[in-house]
C-alpha cells in the first residue's frame, strides 16, 4: 500500500508560457503570458502548491512602432486684403519626421484644420455721388 502520495511544496515550481506579441502596433501596450504551477513530472497543480515561491510576472509593458501623426504646415496669408477671407495650410499624415503615411493611418478626429476664416481690416466704403455737369 502506498502512502504520502500527494505533491510536496518543494516538488512544485512556477512555469511560464511564451510572451504574446505586443497588444498595440504603435505606442505603448503590453505583452502577457501564462504563469502556472507545475509538479516535477510536468503535471499542472493548483497555485497553492507554489504560493511559497516568487511568482513570475504574467504581464509586462511593450512599445509598438511609432504612431502616425498629423503634421500641419504654416498658415498662408489671408486671401483678401480687406474684409473676411480664408487662410490655408497643408495637413498630412506622417510616420516619424520624414516618412509620409496614408491619411487613413491617422485618426480622422484629431486632424488639424486646413482652412479657417481670417479677418483683414474693413474694406473702404465707396459710394457713387452724382453732381452737376461741369462746363
Amino acid at each position: 500500500e502506498q502512502c504520502n502520495t500527494h505533491v510536496c511544496p518543494q516538488d512544485a515550481a512556477w512555469n511560464t508560457g511564451p510572451w504574446s506579441s505586443c497588444s498595440v502596433s504603435c505606442g505603448r501596450g503590453h505583452k502577457q503570458r501564462n504563469v502556472y504551477c507545475m509538479a516535477k513530472d510536468g503535471s499542472h497543480l493548483e497555485s497553492d502548491y507554489c504560493k511559497h515561491l516568487a511568482k513570475p510576472n504574467g504581464l509586462r509593458k511593450c512599445r509598438g512602432g511609432r504612431c502616425p501623426k498629423w503634421k500641419a504646415g504654416a498658415w498662408s496669408q489671408c486671401s483678401v486684403s480687406c474684409g473676411q477671407g480664408t487662410r490655408r495650410r497643408s495637413v498630412g499624415c506622417q510616420m516619424g519626421a520624414h516618412k509620409i503615411a496614408r491619411e487613413s493611418d491617422c485618426n480622422p478626429y484629431t486632424r488639424p484644420e486646413s482652412e479657417h476664416i481670417c479677418q483683414a481690416p474693413p474694406c473702404p466704403r465707396y459710394a457713387w455721388r452724382a453732381e452737376e455737369w461741369q462746363e
